[in-house]
């Protein structure tokens, strides 16, 4: 820097301090956009949505300086719901696969203070449509939080979930079956109180819900609904136990069924252990254990059947177990069963157990 372009610059400052001080306001936004670019020297998209966020004369500095670019990391837009507020009204119109990314990401981190202070912001004068689509979605990604805000004090709500039509006058883009179709579906985002809660104001659930809770990685739903709903049918009880055998919490899921007792009855039994031989399902001795400890009720031809398919499946533990301690295997007839299916191996342990 030579001696002139120094003396200018000094100058320059005499002339800011003599005037006293200066508000941000009063600077040119090219200056303070000039500023911003020292935050993030590349122009990437990045944290300048903080920026954007926090006046309009930021806000027009930081469009200056990035000419459109936003920023696009969500953890940044999801940090409060003053800047997801912004980016939503940002994009809402212009870039709708962004807004929805936003919502998506609101249900998926179950954000109850971005879904009451950013997304409902967005539509203030929408509001049933919004509720019902809340619904929906807070299903969807089991939003347990937000789930609880909309069925908590809101009659609507309620009656729309009880009656399974919105209230006269609302229409909402759903048929009765799709209404009757989501109330099942609802326990995925719902812990034990609040179950109790929509069975005392009237919620009628099914089976399904049963079914539909074991989508949680916790069972205490599924612990709740299996001592409200009332299982009087042999098909809906075995499909709840294929769900509890799928679910990772699978050893307590099944116990919770044996408790009550769901494993006494032959049929359950038979499915439930036809399930784990032909699936090879993991833990399957502690669940086969368990089986038979509810000393179901089994008729010799339903014993069979559950031998045959060990013998037709390979499966030597399962087959000692059963004839050790659960009930005598005819081990001649099942010898020669095991030869005319080429099953020399079972044969040969089938020999060993005689």
């Amino acid at each position: 820097m030579d001696s002139t372009d120094y003396s200018q610059q000094s100058n320059k400052r005499q002339r800011i301090l003599a005037t006293g001080p200066t508000k941000l306001t009063d600077l040119p936004t090219d200056l303070v956009s000039n500023c911003f670019a020292y935050l993030d020297p590349e122009k990437k998209p990045g944290h300048h949505i903080y920026l954007a966020s926090v006046n309009k004369y930021f806000k027009a500095a930081v469009k200056e300086l990035y000419q459109g670019v936003r920023n696009n990391s969500l953890e940044s837009i999801l940090s409060s719901p003053s800047i997801c507020l912004y980016v939503l009204n940002l994009v809402e119109e212009e870039d709708i696969d962004t807004f929805y990314k936003i919502v998506v990401a609101i249900f998926e981190n179950d954000r109850l203070d971005l879904y009451l202070d950013a997304y409902l912001e967005v539509y203030p004068n929408n509001f049933w449509s919004n509720k019902h689509a809340s619904l929906v979605t807070a299903t969807a990604y089991k939003s347990t939080e937000i789930m609880r805000s909309l069925i908590t004090g809101n009659d609507h709500i309620i009656y729309f979930l009880t009656n399974l039509n919105p209230p006269e006058g609302i229409e909402i883009n759903a048929s009765v079956d799709d209404v009757k179709n989501l109330v099942q579906k609802i326990p995925v985002a719902c812990d034990p109180q609040m179950i109790k809660e929509l069975v005392r104001k009237g919620v009628v659930f099914n089976f399904e819900s049963v079914i539909f809770s074991l989508t949680r990685k916790d069972i205490e739903t599924f612990k709740c609904l299996l001592d409200i709903v009332p299982l009087e049918k042999d098909y809906e009880i075995q499909r709840i136990i294929v769900a509890a055998l799928e679910h990772e919490l699978q050893l307590k899921a099944v116990e919770c069924l044996k408790e009550r007792n769901h494993f006494a009855q032959g049929s359950n039994f038979i499915r439930a252990m036809y399930f784990v031989i032909t699936e090879n399902t993991a833990n399957i001795m502690d669940l086969v254990k368990m089986f038979c400890s509810a000393k179901p009720n089994l008729t010799e031809s339903d014993f069979k059947t559950i031998v045959y398919t060990c013998m037709m499946s390979e499966n030597m533990d399962v087959l000692s177990y059963l004839h050790k301690s659960f009930r005598k295997i005819d081990l001649g007839l099942f010898r020669r069963l095991a030869m005319l299916n080429n099953k020399p191996e079972v044969e040969a342990h089938l020999q060993s157990l005689e």
